[in-house]
């Protein structure tokens, strides 16, 4: 297994509790469920205040350094979590987790892609697609595991989190012996030049505006579905039981490896790819708000992922395709910083306006409909000053 593949396998694994199984933790240990938008606008906002300098300090210092102080504060968050009791060492956990994902998500992949003699001679998309699929592979087996053991252990237990703590150091210990390329491990321009660099890029690129704009409404979307969806399979469809809870996450995980891979096989265009996720799942959303059984509910939800699988490894692509070559790891960390404004701003409408579960659906199908028709916005019009050419349509 190549190193940078390594990475992310572990990053998979070390993050599946607090990225899906940490709701049910949480309502286990009493924490309201009405509050949770609250809970996931102050987790973004958090992410909002780390996510663009850290993206800055990678352009300035290098991304290595960056990664490896991201995991350090991962290994604590995991600590947090597995050492403390109640609810509240848990929220705690779960937000220094944010600052940590902040500092690592936007950068890591830039990291193992530039893995010395990992990535000849293969494209951006396909590099970034393989690397999601085994941060997703780390999930699928953290989630089996996971499953058995609080299945035994019940939820009050803290053995998972000792296991996630203990993924986050190796994967600490491991990044700090991995090698990078010179052209992103350290860097020669101060932190002040990349500002600079970062400011004419978003002032005077209307594509990259555009695009990330539709990163932002595409965030209000997710902030909706991150305070609403897992309530919703545990209280509404009833599948709080451990192992029923790992088989959902194991297979959303599945269906998305294998909707990359179907996708990457039977439709070429990656560009073709990335719109077919924003409006296809815009379309499947829509079913959520209406009154079928859970079974149903449930399998149309793997089926969204399987159409959405593209998106997230596509979006490092298209937005390094459209940016500024000495601020690529800013702008892939302002394109996170805008989907956690969305979020917070998900998060405020659904704990207070009390949304329920068919009106934050619709609202959720509309706005990923939106983000679409912004992206194809920038595909059809407007050309990459950088390389002097215009985008393939797609």
């Amino acid at each position: 297994m190549k190193r940078g593949h390594t990475l992310v396998f572990l990053y998979g694994a070390a993050t599946l509790l607090f990225l899906q199984f940490f709701q049910r933790f949480l309502l286990n240990a009493g924490f309201n469920p009405n509050d949770m938008g609250y809970l996931v606008a102050g987790a973004f906002f958090v992410e909002v205040i780390a996510t663009v300098p850290t993206g800055v300090l990678a352009d300035s210092l290098g991304v290595k350094r960056v990664t490896v102080f991201g995991l350090a504060l991962l290994a604590i968050a995991c600590g947090f979590a597995a050492l403390g009791s109640g609810w509240l060492p848990l929220v705690g956990g779960f937000l220094l987790y944010k600052i940590a994902d902040s500092t690592v998500s936007g950068v890591l992949n830039v990291w193992a892609k530039n893995i010395p003699g990992a990535t000849q001679g293969q494209s951006s998309g396909f590099i970034f697609t393989r690397l999601d699929q085994m941060q997703r592979v780390g999930m699928i087996l953290m989630a089996v595991a996971c499953g058995f053991l609080i299945e035994s252990l019940g939820y009050g237990a803290r053995t998972p989190w000792v296991i996630s703590l203990i993924f986050a150091v190796v994967l600490g210990l491991i990044a700090i012996k991995t090698p990078c390329t010179s052209s992103v491990s350290i860097k020669n321009r101060t932190y002040s030049d990349v500002i600079r660099n970062l400011r004419t890029s978003l002032m005077t690129g209307r594509g990259l505006q555009i695009a990330l704009l539709g990163v932002f409404v595409l965030g209000i979307s997710e902030g909706l579905m991150n305070s609403k969806y897992w309530t919703w399979v545990i209280e509404d469809l009833g599948y709080g039981a451990p192992l029923a809870l790992a088989a959902i996450i194991a297979l959303q995980s599945l269906s998305r490896v294998a909707g990359q891979e179907f996708f990457i096989r039977f439709v070429p265009s990656e560009r073709a790819r990335f719109l077919i996720a924003l409006f296809g799942i815009s379309l499947i959303t829509f079913v959520f708000a209406l009154p079928l059984s859970a079974a149903v509910l449930v399998g149309m939800w793997f089926v969204r992922i399987f159409v959405y699988a593209s998106y997230f490894p596509l979006l490092n692509k298209e937005l390094e395709s459209i940016s500024d070559p000495t601020v690529i790891s800013s702008v892939l960390s302002t394109a996170p910083l805008l989907n956690a404004l969305g979020a917070c701003l998900g998060g405020l409408l659904c704990s207070g306006l009390q949304l329920n579960s068919q009106i934050t659906f619709v609202l959720m199908a509309l706005l990923c409909g939106v983000s679409g028709a912004l992206w194809f916005t920038v595909f059809r019009g407007f050309t990459l000053k950088h390389e002097g050419v215009r985008p393939a349509s797609a």
